[in-house]
């Protein structure tokens, strides 16, 4: 695997406030869910690029239930004997993974790293990404004529609630290039929450649902003119 940053882009990977090692093999995600029986149909003419030679790997991951549990995933595969003439896939991550949420803090708000759209784009769909203690979401597009429109907003997040693949938009959203996306969430650590395990913890970011926090804001998008 070539670990450039030619190559990086080309995947459409771009995941701010996480910068690679030029030592390390490239990762990025192709496909995620949450949940159970999630299913993401992706637009018709639409795929994601994957290079000759890369390894695909399915990870999962699992909370403990105190009991043998099974697992039961599948991976399917479709093959089609001609090139079809589809839009790359590309998907933001907007991760804050330097977040540390001190002892019972109610409000405490991440900015997450700012995205600048670099070719004229249309953004098919978003999600938010939070474990129990994440309490809101916002995220808007700053256009380069100064207008400012509403990507995504979540004033009462709901773990319970999370979606398992991101929610398209009714119709693609146009934002030209020099646009800059901006996020942020609010993180409560309090005694307020009645989902939070342990308000005396202080809260690293990582990938258990109790232990850790996970803010993220993820937007899947193709270049106008690919």
């Amino acid at each position: 695997i070539n670990s450039d940053l030619d190559e990086r882009q080309k995947t459409g990977v771009h995941t701010p406030g996480s910068p690679y090692r030029e030592d390390e093999p490239i990762r990025f995600n192709v496909y995620s869910t949450y949940g159970r029986n999630n299913r993401k149909i992706v637009p018709a003419n639409t795929a994601r690029f994957l290079p000759k030679g890369w390894y695909l790997i399915l990870e999962t991951h699992h909370e403990g239930t105190g009991k043998p549990e099974k697992e039961r995933t599948k991976l399917y595969f479709y093959e089609t004997k001609k090139t079809p003439s589809v839009h790359p896939l590309r998907r933001i991550d907007q991760m804050a993974t330097s977040t540390v949420v001190p002892p019972y803090a109610k409000n405490f708000r991440v900015d997450l790293p700012d995205f600048k759209v670099e070719k004229d784009s249309l953004f098919l769909a978003c999600t938010a990404h939070m474990h129990i203690r994440g309490r809101e979401l916002q995220s808007w597009a700053l256009l380069p004529d100064g207008r400012k429109e509403r990507i995504l907003s979540i004033p009462a997040f709901d773990y319970g609630w999370h979606p398992g693949a991101p929610a398209y938009f009714a119709k693609p959203r146009f934002f030209p290039r020099g646009t800059v996306l901006k996020s942020y969430v609010i993180i409560d650590n309090s005694t307020v929450n009645p989902f939070n395990p342990d308000p005396s913890a202080t809260v690293p970011y990582g990938s258990t649902l109790t232990g850790d926090e996970m803010p993220k804001f993820q937007c899947v998008y193709h270049f106008a003119r690919d």
